[in-house]
């Protein structure tokens, strides 16, 4: 995986995250976010039904705003990005949270991690930028570190997505990979409900929930392995 997420400055760090750059200043950007993750957060911890002896794995952790409340509520979290200055932004806001360690990757390989370790995982706005194949080796991976019963949250685009909002975006964002493939890591990647559960019991995991977040535009997926 050749990493497209690296920055410079925090300006570069506010457009990665949020897709613009809407703000007054880079600090008002920094706090809106901050406070955004802060109330999704409180709803991740809900979903995951988190506890103090729970441990646990963000992939794509970004600048640990998740991470930074979720260390309250449970026993140990990995948090893992394929950006090198994602993570040593996030290690600068986490700097009092003993209990997360961050590491770098870039494979679909978790090699820090022994099998059957993790109480639950979770990732967001992650898989909306991944293909099929990358769904694939990432729940096969899951499926060896997460024990029997463990659930895993992410969320997608979805193909129904272009039809109710993303027609505009779908059209600049094929106009980019048209201009330049390599860019696809940045794009949103449309995938199809069926197609993601059927995948997903290929892999070991059942589906316990599938949610269109209203005003998102996204659809939250939480799975379960059972085999």
């Amino acid at each position: 995986m050749n990493s497209k997420w690296e920055f410079t400055n925090l300006e570069e760090m506010l457009n990665l995250t949020t897709g613009k750059f809407p703000y007054a200043t880079i600090d008002e950007g920094i706090k809106s976010v901050f406070q955004d993750r802060l109330i999704k957060a409180e709803m991740l911890k809900d979903k995951l039904q988190l506890h103090k002896e729970m441990i646990g794995l963000e992939i794509g952790s970004g600048p640990g705003f998740y991470a930074f409340y979720l260390s309250d509520h449970l026993k140990k979290l990995y948090c893992c990005d394929i950006s090198s200055a994602y993570l040593k932004f996030a290690k600068k806001i986490c700097i009092e949270k003993s209990n997360l360690e961050f590491k770098l990757i870039n494979t679909f390989k978790f090699d820090f991690l022994a099998d059957a370790s993790l109480d639950f995982c979770f990732s967001t706005s992650v898989f909306i930028h991944l293909n099929y194949y990358d769904v694939f080796w990432y729940l096969n991976e899951l499926k060896r570190v997460l024990k029997l019963g463990a659930i895993f949250y992410f969320d997608i685009v979805t193909m129904e997505n272009i039809i109710s909002y993303h027609q505009i975006k779908f059209k600049e964002m094929a106009i980019s990979y048209r201009d330049n493939p390599s860019s696809e890591k940045n794009l949103l990647n449309y995938l199809s409900k069926d197609a993601i559960g059927i995948l997903s019991q290929k892999c070991g995991f059942e589906v316990v929930e599938m949610q269109d977040l209203e005003g998102l535009f996204k659809t939250c997926i939480i799975l379960r392995k059972v085999s």
